[in-house]
């Protein structure tokens, strides 16, 4: 009774229980590829263990699958030349360049680690014969494990093309020196690098593992525990999948005295085509090696734990047009000047005081560092010359027009600002000295009237230096200005095209009295630094673990980096929560209703367990009822796709939460949700910041019952069925059996459930609410049966009518089961791995078990009967007695 009555539900769903355990899963590598690639799929299929000379079918040849009409391998078989082994005799052929033999492979997507062992041996029945195992008598006879990016190939005589071989391997054999070496070789677009690595074995483990762009192969003698590093190799090249295999290959010489495409596209034996198409016929063929592999295993890279990466600065040069005033194409030249705005640069000059800035009283322009007259090897005005290149961009104008307006040069770029990003604008600020011109005119120019630089947005000024390097220059030397500027997300320029301007300010207070005025600018550039932050890509957790992320504490610069984060529509189920939502109500077959059209309001209504009435806007917003529209205050901003959908908001779903301790963020999947929701996760560091949407995918193996089906036993027996007691995840499976007659006969007791004749006699009320229900009457009321089963009390609509119990749908075509139902006096239950079930009284008959396995996060179910017969002795008595005698 007790469990009966803990069964009875609320409509309303039901609030989260704490856990009984939690295992902490702690990514603090964040490069998604190589933390979730088992959503690749497992690789243990690709297994072979060859002991089944039948696997071969699921291996393909190169040389079949691109048609190439040759037979590198002169044997070729799975646990039938070697028992327990892959054998490979290759004949004569290569993997070099452009040549290629032939390759045993499977197609292999994402990261992976390939293992194989291999046991080499020469062929003493081909050639001479000598008592080792060393194929010494070619060159390069070896045999291992390759990596190859698959070719769009299918008929190769007409579609193969040279420079397109790109291939890894690492094998196990003899190479030209007369001993055993293990060949490393690493060919991209057909050019061939190789490594031999002597070795004193021929027998060894080979091992090649993919990270990304990552090729590492390694190899593990006999006898030996630690593997060592062949070589490494970054193959950004190769695509995802590849083919990945078993290979072969044996005496270069005479293979290579064939042009490439006629080795590999002809079996190489000793024939007459072969011996007119070899530049050295008289050259006997003698491939000289076995490979016998003991088997090849595939797996997937175990996640590292590390320190996460800091974010990247990637830094250009944005272009700057006449960067050094060398470009003087269209001015007027004078000696050393050249005068009016230059090639890239537009006239800067807000007062118009210029009078287009070639004179008589100001000039833009260039001027070029040059000896004094008369005295050779001396440069005046900067004796150091320009900052960069040759020229300098000037700004002057004479004695009696200072403090006259402000004037310079400007240009807009093609570059436009971008968010997030760090600019910086240098310009050389000159202070040019006192000189005599070519013309022998002496121009007094000591002191600085002053200079800006500005960094302009879409015409705008967002950054400048205001003449801050005044009184810090030396006459005839330069300085250098920087301006900088960061972009946060939601600047107001954003895409508007940057520009520069260099500004005399034309202030005679820094310049002695009678001494014109000039400002030089040389060696203009502008950098932009996007600061990428740290991605922390989609994830995975298992449902009953934490998520717990590291993120970057700071940037590359050591700018400390903030995080704030939210559950994409969280927001729902905290609203639904805080105000306990409902439908305005339900029509009769269960559908909400929302009164949309009550007195044209046009908004949608919802009922709350604490504020009564509260409806929602077409534009999304949700809204507390205080008496009109109006004075009605909004709550939330909910989007209009809510307000299409209600049941978004009335029937949230929690997902679990996402928080922050720092830069510690750690996802909690809610109990008993399985599935994917999206996480942002916010970053800023200082004036920067960007939102990355992220994916959790919430996963677990549910628990999985053997199929049992229908059982026959005798009364007196018991029936015993083995159960697994964990789920692939390692999870506890809990088992609960319930007998379906027991439960409606404690429903029928708990809820005196009876059915007048009327009722009977008018189908049970079959369909009175339209959904093809049929009705039975309580202690408290009217009860229905639904098609599936389930047991209600009537609580004024379909809908908000609570479950009370679970039977099946016997219960609905026949309510006379439950009216009438009768205990039946039976243990059952699941002790440790086994099923059990057993009668007394000698019940003789059938039972509806259902069996609920669960391990806390889903839970599986599987019904099926239980036939009682009558015990084989009681035949035997009634056909003595009769079967309707009594007897004792």
């Amino acid at each position: 009774m007790s469990r009966l009555l803990s069964s009875l539900r609320s409509n309303k769903k039901s609030r989260r229980n704490s856990r009984n355990r939690r295992k902490t899963l702690r990514c603090e590598t964040l490069e998604s590829r190589l933390m979730f690639n088992a959503d690749m799929g497992d690789l243990t299929g690709l297994n072979d263990e060859f002991n089944d000379s039948s696997t071969i079918e699921q291996w393909q040849l190169v040389t079949e699958v691109e048609g190439w009409g040759a037979q590198p391998f002169e044997t070729y078989d799975i646990n039938q030349t070697t028992p327990g082994a892959l054998t490979i005799e290759p004949r004569t052929s290569t993997w070099y360049q452009d040549y290629q033999g032939d390759l045993a492979f499977k197609g292999v997507t994402g990261d992976f680690i390939v293992t194989t062992h291999v046991t080499i041996t020469d062929r003493d029945d081909i050639g001479g014969s000598d008592g080792d195992d060393i194929p010494n008598d070619s060159l390069f006879s070896l045999g291992g494990v390759m990596l190859r990016t698959p070719r769009a190939i299918t008929n190769a005589s007409i579609e193969w093309t040279a420079g397109n071989s790109n291939f890894v391997f690492l094998s196990l054999g003899h190479g030209y020196d007369g001993s055993m070496s293990l060949e490393s070789k690493n060919t991209i677009d057909s050019v061939s690098n190789l490594e031999l690595i002597p070795v004193n074995s021929t027998n060894a483990e080979l091992q090649v593992v993919r990270e990304g762009s990552s090729i590492t192969t390694l190899y593990r003698l006999d006898g030996e525990v630690e593997w060592q590093v062949a070589a490494n190799f970054d193959r950004p090249d190769m695509p995802e999948t590849l083919q990945v295999g078993l290979v072969g290959y044996t005496d270069y010489g005479k293979t290579s005295s064939f042009q490439p495409f006629y080795a590999n596209s002809h079996t190489l034996i000793d024939t007459p085509q072969n011996a007119a198409n070899s530049n050295n016929p008289g050259l006997a063929y003698n491939p000289d090696v076995q490979a016998r592999f003991d088997y090849i295993r595939f797996a997937r890279p175990a996640s590292e734990t590390t320190e996460p990466a800091p974010p990247v600065e990637l830094t250009t040069d944005i272009a700057v047009v006449n960067a050094s005033f060398e470009d003087i194409t269209g001015e007027s030249p004078y000696n050393e000047f050249t005068f009016g705005p230059l090639p890239g640069w537009d006239l800067y000059d807000p007062g118009n005081v210029t009078s287009g800035g070639d004179g008589p009283q100001y000039y833009i322009g260039t001027l070029t560092p040059g000896e004094v007259p008369s005295q050779p090897g001396v440069i005046q005005n900067f004796p150091g010359g320009a900052s960069d290149g040759q020229r300098v961009g000037i700004a002057f104008n004479f004695d009696g027009s200072g403090d006259g307006g402000e004037y310079g040069m400007e240009q807009t770029l093609t570059a436009t600002l971008q968010a997030n990003t760090s600019y910086s604008l240098l310009v050389d600020i000159g202070n040019i000295a006192t000189g005599i011109a070519i013309s022998g005119q002496t121009f007094f120019l000591d002191g600085l009237p002053g200079y800006r630089v500005e960094l302009l947005a879409g015409g705008t000024v967002i950054a400048s230096d205001n003449n801050s390097l005044a009184g810090s220059i030396a006459e005839g030397e330069f300085g250098t200005s920087v301006v900088t500027f960061d972009s946060v997300a939601d600047h107001s320029q954003l895409g508007q095209p940057l520009g520069i301007r260099l500004v005399n300010l034309n202030q005679t207070a820094g310049v002695p009295a009678g001494n014109d005025l000039e400002v030089d600018f040389d060696n203009v550039r502008l950098t932009a630094t996007t600061l990428a932050f740290q991605e922390i890509g989609d994830q995975q957790v298992h449902a009953a673990d934490l998520l717990v992320i590291e993120l970057p504490a700071a940037t590359a610069d050591g700018t400390p980096v903030m995080y704030s984060v939210e559950i994409v529509g969280g927001e729902l189920w905290d609203l639904d929560q805080q105000y306990g939502l409902e439908a305005g109500g339900y029509a009769g077959d269960g559908a909400p209703l929302y009164y949309e059209d009550y007195q044209g309001y046009g908004v949608r209504w919802l009922q709350s367990d604490t504020s009564g009435w509260m409806f929602l806007q077409s534009d999304g917003t949700l809204h507390e009822w205080q008496g009109s529209i109006a004075a009605s205050p909004e709550i939330a901003t909910l989007g209009e796709s809510v307000f299409a959908d209600p049941s978004l908001l009335h029937d949230a779903i929690n997902v679990g939460t996402a928080s922050l301790d720092g830069n510690t963020l750690t996802i909690d999947p809610a109990e008993g949700f399985i599935g994917t929701f999206d996480v942002a996760v916010t970053k800023t560091a200082g004036e920067l910041s960007q939102t990355e949407v992220i994916s959790i995918a919430v996963t677990n193996a549910a628990p999985e019952i053997p199929v049992i089906g229908d059982q026959t036993i005798a009364t007196e027996d018991v029936l015993l069925i083995n159960l697994p007691t964990v789920d692939a995840d390692g999870e506890t499976i809990v088992y609960e059996v319930e007998v379906v007659e027991n439960i409606a006969a404690d429903l029928r007791d708990a809820l005196a459930i009876y059915a007048p004749e009327t009722l009977v006699n008018n189908d049970y009320g079959y369909n009175y609410l339209g959904q093809q229900e049929r009705w039975v009457q309580s202690a408290s009321g009217w009860v229905f049966i639904t098609t599936a089963g389930t047991v209600h009390s009537w609580a004024g609509s379909y809908a908000s009518s609570p479950e009370v119990a679970r039977l099946d749908v016997r219960y609905h075509a026949d309510p006379g089961l439950l009216v009438n139902a009768q205990h039946v006096n039976v243990s059952v239950a699941v002790t440790g791995d086994q099923f059990q079930l057993s009668v007394a009284d000698g019940y003789v008959g059938q039972l509806h078990i259902r069996l609920t396995a669960t391990d806390a996060i889903e839970a599986v179910e599987q019904s099926f009967t239980v036939e009682l017969t009558s015990p084989a002795w009681a035949d035997m008595v009634d056909d003595v007695f009769g079967d309707d005698e009594d007897w004792v």
